[in-house]
Parts: C-alpha cells; sequence; structure tokens
C-alpha cells in the first residue's frame, strides 16, 4: 500500500469515527426529545444503558496504589 492510499483510508477512517459520534449524538438528542421529564444524567444514564455514571473533578496522575509520599499528597488535596 502506497502513501497516498494509507493517507486516504486514514482519513476514511477518521470520517468514519465522526459519523458515528454524530450517530450518537443524534440518537441521544432523539431521547432526549422523546423523554423530556428526565434531567440530563437521567437521561444519559438511561440511554447509555449503565448502572452508574460517575462524575470526578480535579483528577490526580498519582498512582494511588502505592503512595511512597501519601502524607504530602494529602497535604496538597487539602490546599485545593
Amino acid at each position: 500500500m502506497n502513501k497516498t492510499t494509507k493517507k486516504k483510508l486514514k482519513k476514511l477512517v477518521e470520517l468514519d469515527k465522526k459519523i458515528a459520534q454524530l450517530k450518537t449524538l443524534n440518537n441521544f438528542t432523539d431521547y432526549c426529545k422523546k423523554h423530556p421529564t428526565e434531567r440530563f444524567w437521567q437521561a444519559l444514564r438511561n440511554f447509555s444503558r449503565a448502572d452508574m455514571i460517575l462524575y470526578q473533578r480535579g483528577m490526580t496522575e498519582v498512582d494511588t496504589f502505592e503512595w511512597e509520599n501519601r502524607e504530602e499528597f494529602n497535604k496538597t488535596m487539602e490546599e485545593q
């Protein structure tokens, strides 16, 4: 496969992903229109058939499994 073909294939894959995302968004929008009494998070949970949707603000990039500097980390989190 030459470079031009690879580039075209890559663009097609990206376009396919965008189309799938748009379809999902449109389906969710239609769901919301059909269920106007549901609040956003209720609608999202019911549409996605998820047991739970978790939102967390201030995610850290720290591996919390084994903390060497746990006390320092706790101080930093308390300051925020």
